[in-house]
């Protein structure tokens, strides 16, 4: 589908969409367009997401959204790990598969997989078919924790309650108390009401945020590489230690 940019309100930019096309009763064929208006802040952030490590320290402080008929909650992102395609650690290093075609979608999009008992969800971070992405790690509630605390008794083993930093530091923790599903994976996660009712905002300003990296967690290749990425002293930061001959350092 042809793609052309037009003039927009304020605030918003505009795209034309090629649509069908048919022949009037003179036998010429006319073409009809599809007019979408997106705010700027949207397509702006899906230009920042371009360029994974890049992407990983830019998703930083911004805003995981869930909102459905039990009620909004809210959480700032304060921990993110890179992976690249050319990375022993990442699912696409030996190409496209049926498990990880969401991970060569659009900078943007969702790629959720399971692992073991739970899923983890990361953001698509370059274009169509590179296959790279970031996985979001911890977070940090704001609103809506009463919600985040039920829905982590409810899917946690033995249905105990989850306490303190528990609640969300760490990447299948934070996708249990958003009710993360297989159900997100390829989803655009800069569209809010994108029908899935999971979204990315961009938050308040990240002027005066300390940003570490170290080498990332719980993987066995390629551990050396500093590619976990996480606001300094937060303590919603995950507990896990990057392997011993890596130190975080300020970025």
């Amino acid at each position: 589908m042809a793609e052309r940019l037009c003039a927009a309100p304020e605030g918003f930019t505009c795209r034309l969409f090629e649509g069908h096309s048919h022949v009037d009763y003179e036998g010429s064929r006319v073409w009809t367009w599809m007019v979408l208006y997106m705010p700027t802040s949207w397509t702006n952030m899906r230009r920042r997401l371009l360029g994974t490590e890049a992407a990983a320290r830019e998703l930083l402080g911004c805003l995981l959204v869930r909102e459905d008929v039990q009620g909004r909650r809210v959480a700032r992102i304060v921990e993110t790990e890179a992976y690249l395609r050319d990375d022993p650690a990442s699912h696409s290093y030996r190409g496209r598969s049926p498990r990880n075609a969401s991970m060569f979608g659009p900078p943007g999009h969702a790629y959720v997989y399971r692992i073991h008992r739970v899923v983890c969800l990361n953001v698509v971070t370059a274009g169509d078919e590179i296959g790279e992405a970031v996985l979001i790690r911890a977070v940090e509630p704001m609103e809506g924790i009463d919600l985040m605390m039920s829905a982590r008794a409810r899917r946690t083993v033995g249905g105990g309650m989850p306490r303190g930093f528990q609640l969300t530091n760490g990447p299948g923790k934070l996708c249990q108390a958003f009710d993360v599903t297989l159900e997100e994976d390829g989803v655009d996660l800069l569209r809010p009401g994108n029908g899935r009712s999971l979204w990315l905002e961009r938050g308040r300003s990240r002027a005066g945020l300390a940003v570490s990296c170290s080498p990332r967690i719980g993987i066995s290749k390629a551990r050396e590489l500093p590619l976990r990425f996480f606001l300094n002293g937060n303590p919603w930061v995950s507990v896990g230690r990057p392997p011993s001959n890596g130190e975080a350092t300020t970025v």
